[in-house]
């Protein structure tokens, strides 16, 4: 811990805490709010304290919402459920995902060997035909461009969408910005 913990032995306030463990403040307030975190106890003024105890228990939370796990799940694991449970069923809603992600690629493909136009209209009938919703949309977008810059790139272009806007969704997905759900709104050139 920092010298700010030891200068209050050993306790951090919740500023403290979001700075240790990497987060915004009010990440480490909601996490209070829906049960996931509780102070270790509270100073003369009533300001809120945490021990290291807390701030791995911060870190353990961040690192389940990392892989997608829903508050909920995180919850249960750290009330003792079973964590090969609740990563089967995370496993499987990727899966469900992957499935829905491959039916699309699918559908595009087939209007690209058939020369259709991929107007913005027919990118929002696609879309619709999925379960995905624009947050999921713009995860997708997200890992697309982390993982493979260049190919997100020549797909969003195979698309018909203009070189301002695949920048637009392109820096939005890197950064974290915009919905990347804007290809559905894009004015295809």
């Amino acid at each position: 811990m920092g010298k700010q913990e030891d200068a209050m032995g050993g306790m951090m306030t919740v500023g403290q805490l979001a700075s240790e463990a990497g987060l915004p403040r009010t990440t480490i307030q909601y996490y209070e709010q829906v049960g996931l975190l509780a102070p270790a106890g509270r100073s003369d003024a009533g300001y809120r304290l945490y021990s290291g105890r807390e701030l791995a228990r911060v870190r353990q939370i961040a690192y389940y919402r990392a892989t997608g796990l829903t508050l909920d799940a995180i919850r249960a694991l750290m009330a003792g459920a079973s964590e090969p449970e609740q990563i089967a069923r995370r496993i499987s809603d990727i899966n469900h995902t992957i499935r829905l992600l491959k039916e699309q690629r699918d559908a595009l493909l087939r209007l690209q060997s058939a020369d259709a136009a991929l107007e913005p209209e027919t990118i929002d009938e696609l879309l619709s035909t999925t379960s995905l919703n624009d947050a999921a949309m713009h995860r997708w977008h997200a890992v697309f461009e982390r993982q493979n810059p260049d190919a997100h790139r020549t797909f969003l272009l195979s698309l018909g969408i203009s070189e301002s806007d695949v920048a637009r969704i392109r820096q939005s997905s890197g950064a974290g910005g915009a919905q990347a759900s804007a290809i559905a709104g894009s004015s295809g050139g």
